[in-house]
């Protein structure tokens, strides 16, 4: 486990041991804080037939054998298909379905894994609701969400909720220990959204080392000295989720520096000089509108609405520099 998942890994084991676990966890937290790793583990530790002392799977019985192969037969998946990013009532129907049909054992636990649960379309997570007010014997529902109040509330009511969007001491601990000298490991996972994984992830991807020259192409956007098409075009090159979370960060801390917000305050307070002097150039309607801008560009490119990366930067850039 992560550090900032032991906690959560020794309540559900000591419940599991005790026989009072839930019909139904709902793991929740952002993108990148491993709660699909947990969850499959999880799952793991309850299929096996002869867990370790620590707790872990063995990793050489039959039913280790079988999840290792993907072919376990207590073991259901549920995911959106190849063709699509949502969940569907057919795939939930189909589900209940197979729980219907099958039974899990006289001792043997079977796991039911919907991730990511928020992919369900509204009528696939009604569908799901009569199983989790009437859950099956011997079966665990765990839902895997990076955006759980999407969920219906009468499905978030029904599970046990497992939050990993905490523990942010241990989650900088560990990532002091896994990241280069180039980049704070508070900024960093504030970037990341409180994802230590995926923190680490966007290090790899050369992220953080086009922060810096993000900034100073912001600062010269301000001054007149950079021409707004050509940055975007630069811009629009790398990964657009990764470009909008450094410039709509980066934006957050020039409307705290021109609020005179001290240093210790920026969430990239290794880039002060040039935040102080680039919020010097721009008044703060222009600030707050930029970065409105940006917020819905990212709300739409999340969405995956069909609009070039291109032309949403442009027009940010085009505000940024007029």
């Amino acid at each position: 486990m992560y550090p900032w998942q032991e906690h959560a890994w020794r309540r559900l084991q000591a419940a599991a041991e005790s026989r009072r676990l839930p019909h139904a966890l709902l793991l929740t937290g952002p993108q990148g804080c491993g709660k699909g790793m947990f969850a499959a583990a999880f799952a793991r530790v309850l299929l096996c037939e002869r867990p370790t002392a620590a707790g872990t799977a063995c990793g050489r019985c039959r039913s280790c054998e079988l999840l290792e192969a993907g072919t376990h037969p207590n073991l259901i998946q549920v995911s959106p298909e190849e063709d699509s990013i949502a969940i569907r009532i057919d795939q939930i129907r189909a589900l209940i379905e197979q729980i219907a049909l099958t039974t899990a054992g006289a001792e043997a636990m079977r796991v039911v894994l919907i991730q990511p649960a928020d992919a369900m379309n509204r009528n696939a997570a009604n569908s799901l609701l009569k199983t989790l007010e009437e859950p099956p014997l011997r079966t665990l529902l765990i839902l895997v969400a990076h955006a759980p109040a999407t969920l219906p509330a009468t499905i978030r009511s029904r599970c046990q909720r497992i939050d990993f969007g905490g523990e942010r001491t241990r989650k900088i601990r560990w990532l002091r220990g896994q990241l280069k000298a180039e980049i704070a490991a508070e900024c960093a996972l504030g970037l990341a959204n409180g994802g230590p994984l995926l923190a680490l992830a966007m290090e790899r991807a050369g992220v953080y080392a086009e922060r810096s020259r993000m900034m100073v192409e912001l600062h010269g956007l301000a001054s007149g000295k950079a021409e707004p098409i050509t940055t975007a075009a630069r811009w629009s090159a790398l990964d657009m989720t990764s470009t909008l979370r450094v410039l709509v960060s980066l934006l957050q801390d020039l409307i705290r520096s021109k609020s005179a917000a001290p240093a210790e305050l920026l969430q990239h307070a290794d880039l002060h000089q040039v935040l102080q002097t680039t919020a010097e150039r721009i008044d703060l309607s222009k600030l707050t509108r930029a970065h409105a801008l940006l917020l819905e560009q990212w709300r739409l490119h999340a969405s995956g609405a069909n609009v070039r990366a291109q032309d949403m930067l442009e027009d940010f850039a085009l505000l940024w520099a007029d």
